[in-house]
This record gives C-alpha cells, sequence and structure tokens, in this order.
C-alpha cells in the first residue's frame, strides 16, 4: 500500500460556520439550524482512529490498529498518521504511518515542537522535526491510559486511566519524569477518558452524564453539567471548546453534546452513524470559518460544519 493517500482539500478549504445555541430555544428555524452539524466528507484509510489534533494546516491522528485483535488495550503496531495541506493538484497529502512502533494510540496533545501520545501503558513524546521519540512508562499497574491534556508552561501532562478510573499527572522531565496521582476516583467508579486544559481547570466526566471541572491550584471540583443533554449515561470520550466558549464532549456510543458554562446542554444533530471519538475544533485563524472533526474509530474522520 502507498503510505502517501491523497485525500480532497475540502478539509482545509472550504468555507464553514458553526454556531452553537445552549438548550431551550425557541424552536424556530434558526435555533434548530444551530442545533444541527452539516456532514461536509468523510477522510478515509485510517485503521480505528480514536483522535485528531493539529494547528497550522497539520494534523495528526492516531491510529489504534485493533481490526485484528479486537482488543484496544494490546500492541497493536498502532500508528500515527499526519495529514498536510500541500498546493498538489489541489489535493492534500495523508502520511498514513508517519509514526510506526507504537502500540495502542489514543489521546493525543500537541505544542509547536512536540507531540505527546497516550500510548497503552506509556506516554510518548515525539519531535516533530526529527520524529525521534522519549517514551515515559507510567507506573505499575496502569496498562489503560486514554486521554491527554498538556499544562505546558509547568510543564505537566494530565492523563486519564481508563482502568483505574484516576487522573494521572506527568512532568515530563526527560532525565527524571514524575507520575503521580492527580485525582482518584469518582462515584460510581467511571472510566475516565476525556480530557481538556482550558484556563487553570481540568474539564473531565465526573459521574456518567456529567461533566466536571478541576482547579490546578487546589483540585476544586465544580459541577458543570449534569444529565448531559437528557442522558444520565452520556459517557464523555472527547471534550473541545468551540471559538464561542462553550464545551463540546462525544459520547463514543455516536452522540455529540454542546454545553454551555451555565450548564445548559443540547445534542447536536446530523452526526453520521457510528462512533464518535476523541474529537477536535478547527478554528480557522484567518478569520473564516470552522470545523469539527471526529474520529468514527473504524476508519475515517468525518468532517462537519
Amino acid at each position: 500500500m502507498n503510505k502517501n493517500l491523497k485525500i480532497s482539500s475540502l478539509i482545509f478549504t472550504v468555507a464553514l460556520s458553526f454556531g452553537i445555541s445552549g438548550c431551550g430555544g425557541s424552536g424556530d428555524d434558526d435555533n434548530a439550524n444551530d442545533n444541527k452539524l452539516t456532514f461536509i466528507e468523510s477522510v478515509g484509510g485510517f485503521s480505528v482512529p480514536e483522535s485528531v489534533v493539529g494547528k497550522d494546516g497539520t494534523f495528526y491522528v492516531s491510529n489504534v490498529n485493533s481490526k485484528a485483535s479486537g482488543n484496544h488495550w494490546i500492541d497493536n503496531n498502532g500508528f500515527i498518521s499526519k495529514v498536510t495541506k500541500e498546493e498538489i493538484g489541489g489535493d492534500s497529502i495523508v502520511d498514513l504511518k508517519w509514526i510506526e512502533d507504537l502500540q495502542a494510540p489514543k489521546g493525543m496533545a500537541l505544542t509547536d515542537t512536540a507531540l505527546f501520545v497516550a500510548d497503552v501503558a506509556t506516554v510518548v513524546l515525539i519531535n516533530l522535526s526529527n520524529s525521534e521519540k522519549i517514551v515515559f512508562d507510567a507506573p505499575n499497574g496502569t496498562e489503560q491510559l486514554n486521554d491527554i491534556a498538556l499544562d505546558k508552561a509547568n510543564s505537566k501532562l494530565y492523563v486519564t486511566d481508563y482502568g483505574t478510573s484516576q487522573i494521572l499527572r506527568l512532568i515530563y522531565n526527560p532525565i527524571n519524569p514524575i507520575w503521580e496521582i492527580f485525582y482518584d476516583t469518582e462515584d460510581n467508579n467511571p472510566a475516565q477518558n476525556g480530557l481538556y486544559l482550558d484556563n487553570g481547570k481540568l474539564i473531565m466526566q465526573g459521574e456518567k452524564g456529567k461533566l466536571k471541572s478541576i482547579n490546578l491550584e487546589d483540585n476544586a471540583v465544580t459541577l458543570i453539567a449534569e444529565n448531559l443533554c437528557g442522558d444520565n449515561n452520556f459517557a464523555i470520550d472527547g471534550i473541545t471548546k468551540s471559538n464561542e466558549g462553550d464545551y463540546i464532549v462525544s459520547d463514543w456510543n455516536g452522540a455529540i453534546c454542546v454545553v454551555k458554562p451555565t450548564g445548559e446542554s443540547t445534542v447536536l444533530e446530523g452526526i453520521q452513524d457510528g462512533n464518535t471519538a476523541d474529537i477536535f475544533f478547527v478554528e480557522d485563524d484567518e478569520g473564516d470559518e470552522d470545523l469539527l472533526l471526529v474520529p468514527d474509530f473504524d476508519s475515517q474522520i468525518d468532517i462537519y460544519m
């Protein structure tokens, strides 16, 4: 198979709008449109894509590559794909196996120079310029690292452990890395997954159906919303934020919900059939319009406006 797959440049060039309103609107056509995503297209050719992150026209996709094994938490020879806008025939290029020799990579965090990847029982730091890797082994008993949020200013990573339902903190000094438990299990022991760092607060799942924040200075926990989109069993997979200040959360089972800081939540309609894994909101820096990228945990990234 050719390592480079060509895809439509629509992902990077289509003019989009992303307006979202809270629950309880008037029911008119404008509010109905605000609560509906418009499907643009799918970028295919991946192998169980779980997460996507990016900036400045370059995007990275984690591939769990677990179709053969059926187990998402073992060494599946997973890999990272790189999707870059290229002015070659109006197409974009997918470097399908940009980084290989991983296990079952999932959540990611990105800086200007590095990509951090949660990979089963390790966090892998990948140098963007030369693709070299530094591996941080998690403490014994940690085998299902899932999502990552990066506190770059303090050289800290927050990582969910799906197996223990804990949130771990890693001070990622290559010479002397330090792991510690940052937050222990919630009531009813929800499997921790999606994280998002927002102005000194870590946005996380509480019990199923709840969105919470943790203050990084004093560990104070605040309930943002409960009964997400009318579903007490809403299990958060990905968390991102729109340019309007609303949180956008996905349930792996195929739902996306918008949560206002005041707690109102709205189901977004128009989602394609399939799973909705670790989503990513793309704000156009040039003042055009925005995108929502949704890995389907099968073979493609679905793109919405």
